[in-house]
């Protein structure tokens, strides 16, 4: 995270995506500097003017601009990318409208690494949900708890494991 204070501008990177939050001279002064250095391609423009985007994905979460016209005030709203649930529910063996729901994303009393080996579920395909559910659980905090406990069997998968990454699919549902 970086903050040029003198221009007024804030500007993350994470790998090779840059995000610049800054007045549109601002930002296209950091394009022009960055352009030196990197090949740049500006996907989005969030903002309040007739040309800019008012929703776009930025590090798959969905970011949301929000005029004062709009219900409240002006702001940036952003949430992890519903898509990810989707594919976390597919994973498990889950489908949208025909699996039961939960109403709480975790198992009480139980230790995701004891037990027996998870069978039928590969070590690949559970630690791949596993960090899934810990992705989603960075936007969302009621499922962190529950994450954590999930990808504490990622050595070894278990049977019980298996069985709290489901529950939290079925929460997300």
């Amino acid at each position: 995270v970086y903050h040029h204070q003198e221009r007024g501008i804030c500007l993350f990177h994470w790998g090779d995506d840059f995000v610049i939050a800054a007045s549109r001279k601002q930002g296209e002064w950091v394009e022009q500097i960055l352009g030196k250095i990197f090949i740049v391609k500006c996907s989005r423009i969030l903002g309040p003017g007739p040309q800019d985007d008012r929703e776009g994905r930025i590090l798959n979460r969905l970011m949301r601009w929000y005029t004062p016209y709009d219900a409240g005030s002006e702001r940036i709203e952003f949430e992890a990318d519903p898509r990810h649930m989707e594919i976390l529910c597919a994973q498990v063996g889950l489908q949208p409208g025909k699996s039961k729901a939960v109403a709480t994303p975790g198992l009480k009393g139980k230790d995701p690494t004891e037990g027996p080996g998870a069978e039928g579920v590969g070590t690949r395909e559970f630690r791949s949900a596993a960090m899934r559910a810990c992705y989603l659980a960075a936007d969302r905090p009621e499922l962190q708890y529950a994450a954590k406990e999930c990808a504490r069997a990622m050595q070894r998968p278990t049977a019980a494991a298996w069985e709290a990454v489901k529950r939290l699919a079925r929460y997300l549902l």
